[in-house]
Parts: C-alpha cells; sequence; structure tokens
C-alpha cells in the first residue's frame, strides 16, 4: 500500500519557483489500475516520480507499507527499484544494445524467466522475438517489451508513463488491455491524456489540475481490492532481486556489447595509446639507462669475469700540451688501500715487469691476413701475477697444463695462445711449427725482451683460459682487395686479465725486491672480480671538479694540483672498451629529449582517453538511468564501466607489450649493431610492462572516475531526461 501526506512539490530555477504539485493525500492499495489524467503541467509525472521514489517531496512524505521512503536507507531504496516498482517510460527506455532478452535478464533470474514468467512472456507474445535488438521491434513489441521487462522483475507497483503517446489505436486499445490484465495481481499507475481509453479500463481515476486532486473517483471493484501485508510486499521485493553473480555476468556482457559499439572510435584511441606506450617504452629504456648497469649486463651476458682498474688524470678541462685526455699514473700502495675500502674487495696487484713482445711469434701468413685478430698489435704481456688456485677459483678460470712452479716457468692465456694459434710458434729462424691446442704451446720456450731489465727466456707450463672469445675479434678479409668483409669494433685492451703472463712465487719475490729500486715494478692497473662491477662502478667514477689552476704555475705545481683534483680510476675489459663515448652522449641526449616528448604525449593521452570515455558515458546516460531505476546500486553501474575500461585497457596493453618489446628490441640491436657495442643499451623488461599497465589504469581510471561520478551524482529521471 501507498500514502501520500500532504505532498507538495515546487523547483526553483533562476530563482523563479514553480509549484508542481501542493497538498496531495492519497492512498493507493495493492492491486487496481489507478489512471492519472489532466492537462500538461498539471504534475502527473511529478506524482509518478514520487510514487516510485525517483524524486522526493518538498514537503509531506510517501509512505510505501507503512516505511516513509525519505527515510529508507540505500539498501532499502535499492530493494524498491529492484522489486518494489517497475517503470514503462514513455520513451520505453530499452537498452538498444542488448536483446530482447538481455534487457529482461537485467532484472530477473535466469531461472524466472524460463519458469514463472514464461507463460507471461508467452501471452505478450515476447518469445517471438527474444533474440532480437529494440531497434528490430515496432513501437507495439517495443512496448510489450518494457511492460514485460516490469512484470519480470517482480514488481508490486507498475508506473506508467505515457505508454500509449505514441501509438495507433489499435496498438494502444491492446497496451490498456494487458495492463488491465497485470492490475489483477499488482497496482498499475498510469499517467495518460487519452482519458476516453483510461476511463474504460481504469478501476480509479484522479485527475489533477495545476498540482492539486480535482477529482478522484473509484468503482467498485477498486474498492474490494484485498491488501497484502507488508511483510509479504517487502518479501516479493527481495524474492525478485537477482542473484549478485548474475547481475555482475549480465554487467560484464553488458561491457562486451558496449565494445562492439563504435569499432571506429576504439580503433583510433587504440592506436594512439599503442604509439604513446610505444614511446614510453623506450623513454622508459632510456630513463633506467645507466653505463654501471649496462656495462655489468654486457659482462654478464659475455661470462666476462674480470676487469683491469687504472689509475689516471682527467686533463681536459685544462687543455694544456702536456697533458693527454687520459693521463695514466702508477698505482701506490695508497691507492690500492683505498680501492680496496671502496670496493669491499681486495685488488690482485700487476706489476710492470718483463713487459715484452712475444718474440717467438711467426710471421703473418696468408691465412692470418683473411683472418685478422683486431688488436692483435697488442703482441704482448702487459704486466705479471703470480698464479694461485685461490685466483683461479675466484675469477672462474681453468688451467691447462701444470702451475708455474720454477722462476723460469710462466703460463699463458687464452688471448697468447690465439695469436700463436694463427701465427705459429718460431722454433729457430727457419722452422715455424704450428700451434692448434694449448698442449702445442706447453713446454715451449719463449724470449721476452724487457726495455729495462733485458732479455729472459721462459718456459710455457700451463695455458690459462680466461674466457676470451676468439671467434668475436676476427677481421673477414676479400683477399684480392685486402678490404673487411664483416667488422666488429670489439677489443681486447691493452692491460687486461687476458694480456697478464702468469708467474710463480719465486719471481714474484724477485719483483717485490725489485719494487723499490726498479721502474719495471710499478703498478699500472689492479684486476678486480665481475662481481664487484656494481659496486665499483658506483665509487670509481671520474672525477671533474670545476676548478682549474692560476695562470703562472709551474709545471710541478700544476701535476700536484691534477694528481689532487682531477684523479679518477678507468676500468677495462672487452665490454668497457666497446662502450664509446660517442654511443654514451647520444643515449644521454635522447633521454633528455624523450623527458620532454613524454610530458606532452601523457598529456595527450590523458586527453585521448578521458575524451573516450566521456563520449563512452554520454552515449549512454539513458541506460545509467534505467538500470538506476531497475534497482542497480551506483557501484554495480561504475563495476559496468570499470569492466569496459578493463577490457579496453586489456586489448591496449596487450598489444602495447608485444609491440613494445619487438620495437625496443629491434631497436636496441640496431643501436648496438651500428655501434659496434657489446652490450644492449636498452631493455625491454618487467618495469617496461609495469609502466604500461601502470599508465594504461591510471588513465583508464582518470578518464573514466570523473566523468562517471559526475554523472551518478544525477537522480535517475535527470539522467534518463538528459538523454532525450
Amino acid at each position: 500500500m501507498i500514502e501520500l501526506q500532504h505532498v507538495t512539490k515546487w523547483y526553483v530555477k533562476r530563482k523563479k519557483i514553480t509549484l508542481a504539485l501542493h497538498d496531495i493525500n492519497l492512498t493507493l492499495g495493492e492491486r487496481g489500475l489507478v489512471c492519472l489524467v489532466g492537462e500538461s503541467g498539471c504534475g502527473k509525472t511529478t506524482l509518478l516520480n514520487m510514487l516510485g521514489a525517483l524524486d522526493s517531496p518538498t514537503d509531506g512524505a510517501v509512505f510505501v507499507n507503512g516505511k516513509k521512503l525519505g527515510d529508507m536507507n540505500g539498501k532499502e531504496r535499492q530493494n524498491y527499484h529492484a522489486g518494489g516498482v517497475g517503470f514503462i517510460f514513455q520513451e520505453l527506455n530499452l537498452i538498444e544494445s542488448l536483446s530482447v532478452r538481455d534487457n529482461l535478464l537485467l532484472v530477473c533470474d535466469k531461472e524466472d524467466f524460463n519458469g514463472k514468467y514464461a507463460a507471461v512472456l508467452q501471452k505478450l507474445q515476447i518469445d517471438e522475438f527474444a533474440d532480437k535488438l529494440p531497434k528490430e521491434l515496432s513501437g507495439g513489441q517495443r512496448q510489450r517489451v518494457a511492460i514485460a521487462r516490469a512484470i519480470v522483475k517482480g514488481s508490486r507497483v507498475l508506473l506508467c508513463d505515457e505508454p500509449t503517446g505514441s501509438l495507433d489505436p489499435d496498438n494502444a486499445v491492446i497496451i490498456f488491455e494487458t495492463l488491465k490484465e497485470i492490475s489483477r495481481e499488482r497496482l498499475v499507475v498510469v499517467v495518460s491524456h487519452d482519458i476516453a481509453t483510461a476511463s474504460k479500463y481504469a478501476d480509479r481515476m484522479i485527475r489533477l489540475h495545476r498540482g492539486t486532486v480535482q477529482s478522484d473517483t473509484a468503482n467498485e471493484q477498486e474498492n474490494g481490492k484485498g491488501q497484502e501485508s507488508a511483510p509479504q510486499a517487502q518479501t516479493a521485493e527481495k524474492a525478485a532481486r537477482p542473484k549478485v553473480k548474475q547481475r555482475v555476468r549480465g554487467l560484464f556482457g553488458l561491457s562486451l556489447r558496449y565494445i562492439k559499439c563504435k569499432p571506429g572510435r576504439l580503433t583510433v584511441m587504440t592506436v594512439l595509446m599503442v604509439f604513446i606506450f610505444f614511446v614510453f617504452s623506450v623513454a622508459s629504456s632510456l630513463f633506467l639507462y645507466s653505463p654501471s648497469q649496462t656495462v655489468a649486463r654486457g659482462m654478464h651476458k659475455y661470462n666476462v669475469r674480470c676487469f683491469s682498474v687504472w689509475n689516471g688524470l682527467n686533463a681536459a678541462p685544462f687543455q694544456y700540451p702536456q697533458y693527454d685526455r687520459d693521463f695514466y699514473i702508477p698505482f701506490t700502495e695508497e691507492d690500492v688501500e683505498d680501492l680496496r675500502q671502496k670496493t669491499g674487495t681486495q685488488p690482485d696487484i700487476v706489476y710492470d715487469y718483463f713487459v715484452s713482445d712475444y718474440s717467438n711469434l711467426g710471421e703473418k701468413t696468408e691465412a692470418c691476413r683473411s683472418m685478422v685478430l683486431f688488436n692483435v698489435g697488442y703482441e704482448k704481456n702487459w704486466g705479471v701475477y703470480a698464479l694461485t688456485q685461490d685466483f683461479m677459483d675466484r675469477y672462474g678460470f681453468t688451467l691447462h697444463g701444470a702451475m708455474p712452479t720454477a722462476a723460469d716457468q710462466v703460463v699463458l692465456t687464452t688471448y697468447a695462445l690465439s695469436m700463436y694459434m694463427y701465427r705459429g710458434y718460431r722454433q729457430s729462424e727457419t722452422e715455424l711449427l704450428p700451434v692448434r691446442t694449448a698442449q702445442d704451446l706447453i713446454g715451449k720456450r719463449i724470449v721476452m725482451q724487457d726495455e729495462q731489465l733485458g732479455e729472459r727466456t721462459f718456459t710455457v707450463s700451463g695455458v690459462l683460459d680466461t674466457g676470451f672469445k676468439t671467434e668475436r675479434y676476427l677481421y673477414e678479409c676479400d683477399d684480392r682487395t685486402g678490404t673487411l668483409l664483416t667488422e666488429y669494433d670489439e677489443g681486447v685492451v691493452c692491460g687486461s686479465v687476458h694480456t697478464v703472463m702468469y708467474i710463480s712465487e719465486p719471481l714474484m719475490q724477485e719483483v717485490t725486491a725489485a719494487r723499490a729500486t726498479q721502474e719495471a715494478s710499478r703498478i699500472p692497473y689492479v684486476l678486480l672480480p665481475a662481481k664487484k662491477m656494481k659496486t665499483a662502478l658506483r665509487y670509481l667514477r671520474a672525477c671533474e671538479k670545476s676548478f682549474a689552476p692560476p695562470l703562472g704555475m709551474t709545471h710541478q705545481e700544476q701535476s700536484e694540483i691534477l694528481t689532487v683534483n682531477y684523479r679518477y680510476y678507468q676500468l677495462k675489459n672487452e665490454v668497457t672498451c666497446s662502450f664509446e663515448e660517442e654511443s654514451d652522449t647520444l643515449l644521454r641526449i635522447l633521454s633528455k629529449i624523450l623527458h620532454w616528448v613524454v610530458l606532452g604525449l601523457s598529456v595527450i593521452a590523458v586527453l585521448v582517453i578521458f575524451q573516450y570515455f566521456s563520449a563512452l558515458l554520454s552515449g549512454r546516460e539513458k541506460d545509467v538511468g534505467v538500470l538506476r531505476t531497475g534497482g542497480y546500486t551506483k557501484g554495480e553501474i561504475a563495476l559496468l564501466f570499470i569492466f569496459e575500461a578493463l577490457l579496453v585497457s586489456a586489448g591496449i596493453i596487450v598489444l602495447s607489450t608485444v609491440l613494445s618489446a619487438i620495437g625496443v628490441t629491434v631497436g636496441a640491436r640496431i643501436f648496438t649493431k651500428a655501434h659496434y657495442l657489446l652490450f644492449t643499451p636498452m631493455l625491454f623488461g618487467i618495469k617496461q610492462v609495469g609502466l604500461i599497465v601502470g599508465v594504461q589504469l591510471l588513465f583508464a581510471a582518470v578518464g573514466i572516475l570523473l566523468p562517471l561520478l559526475l554523472l551518478l551524482r544525477k537522480k535517475p529521471m535527470q539522467i534518463i531526461n538528459a538523454s532525450k
């Protein structure tokens, strides 16, 4: 039962008050066909909205089964819209993207649709076009679908606003006969301008005039209607509510259909966003680029286990002719201790002792001219180190042959072995022995000629495998022209773990004894394990302070200032050698440029997504209003568009991830090959995927939530009326 007690409603617009209803007092039973008639603007639709809790009175109150509508909480109002009241609008307000069946399943369970309501739907002849879209139906058929939607909701009250206003007389009669049939079990309230037809079928006629009840007439059938108890009606409302799982499934299905509605707009937005995320991925790869991490990755990729550390001066800011750009100075004991503290490991000291060419190398042969070792000009050792088992274990090196035990025994590296393999071992002036394996070199005697220490002969006791890959440093030449057919600008620098001559402990004692008196026992560089690469690069970057010596200083004074203010450590191995300053500078410039590009594209991305979802919502305002009147909560309606946003975002994320991964990987390889690098400066990994996912979801949230919140602030009828 519905009661209206002293209901008054007025609207204020531009400081002008419009009275819609004034002191309405009505009581409506549980069944019967009640018609509201009167001239346009007399308050019929406003009164209907009061009954449906779509609007609230300015004064007075509306009671449903003894419960004041104004006192209902959100859940109670939701239950009332879900099963207590059903609406048949003049515009019908069917969801055009759903079939007839899906329109009905939004408000009822599938079991009820196929069970207790099957006879009603058959009577309304809904089953004949259940799989058609509303746009494929005639006006009368659409009207019957709207009536069926109100019935299958299990609504105790049907509110009909001009249900026959746009129909021909024949269809209008059919609709009224259908409503009359329904009114035997439910309360049906109809707003109509067709007074003649209404009076023929109505059980009660209420005539409004300028917001007041002018007349209220009822026949005996209406007065004799029985009343259901409030608990029974509330039970019916709750029973009619579709299950949560079905509601969510229905909303998800509606989201899928929404996506298909505007394929052109979706395609344009997707293409733009994929392009933007591709740029984001490239930019993030460059933003995350750091020389230390890049070199560390290259060392890991090529299994480079060691690097040498050189002690130098950076004299470029002064541009004095007596200094080169890289001016190396020997390590002192204090420098070694400083390095140990900064890296947390004990450096392996290489002494500048018997630095000499390998005199027993053969001449370059025809085969050697067609396959040339790059940097083969470094055909000498660049220092000595006492080989121990601990050293080999620390760096993961393996030894072919035996450890050196005597002062005249040495171990060469696979780098030295590669030169003997291509050049042969010169036994004498006339005899050249081929070297194919390490065993061919073990036992051979080599003559070392040091500029300061003179000549000395050593026996090769073994060959140390330091991980040197000969094939990386081969040039293939055209025998006829001598030009290179392939080129890899990757060099083994002088002073690396590959160019050390490893000696015995007795010879090392001789080296350290001569350290205080001989220039040949200096420390030109030290070795550190690759596992300390990141730590070392963090602390050992070049120190280029903004300092210039005063004019008039002597050379000695300038040297002292340079030594104090421009000391730096330089790390060298195969990977760092390929790390060119030119490519590093280019990457940094690109990174700075992309900072601004990303900023601009971020703004564009927000606008694109915001415009897409704003247009999406503005085109579906009517659907939102219909769902609200059907008992769907604001949260469930938000879920509908969140589903669509997630589906659209999922497609964009997958496409962006795949294309960005391909683009960044291919671009990095092209850049690596163009600059002959031993590392990849840009990587596409989990951070880029996380960026794409995070940014897309953030943009989608911003793009949909703001317009959605503005829309859901409106009342259901405001939303429906605004969409007309």
